[in-house]
């Protein structure tokens, strides 16, 4: 049960952070190709927080549970949720299709390798010593 809890927490989280950054990347979107927002209405932003909310929740959950176990919660969720926004405005960059999508997805794996590696070195510093008397 525990477990399942943990899921669908996980599962929150990486939608809401999805649906923040699928928003950001829209109006910066707009910002950047046509300079103004005059194009964006509510039903777009509603769109586009709906689909990062999707794409998040689909990632987000085996992210967190292959690569981030030690990492604190909100620093797995914020600073991958902030990468996957600069990997999507990445890969939009390149004229292929769904490039928004391999940026996400690889600057996110790289972001919570990052992590990973950095709170590697704590999980070992805090373990209790052990006697090697041989």
């Amino acid at each position: 049960m525990r477990f399942a809890k943990v899921i669908v927490m996980l599962l929150a989280l990486a939608a809401s952070a999805g649906a923040v950054v699928g928003v950001i990347f829209m109006i910066a979107t707009a910002l950047i190709g046509a300079g103004d927002l005059h194009g964006i209405t509510a039903e777009v932003l509603g769109y586009a927080a709906a689909f990062g909310a999707a794409v998040g929740g689909i990632t987000g959950p085996p992210i967190a549970l292959l690569f981030l176990r030690r990492v604190p919660l909100w620093r797995a969720t914020l600073e991958t949720a902030a990468a996957a926004g600069l990997g999507a405005a990445a890969g939009s960059l390149f004229p292929i299709p769904f490039g928004w999508l391999y940026g996400t997805v690889a600057v996110a794996i790289l972001a919570s390798l990052r992590l990973r590696r950095a709170f590697a070195t704590r999980r070992e510093a805090s373990a209790p010593l052990v006697n090697k008397e041989l």
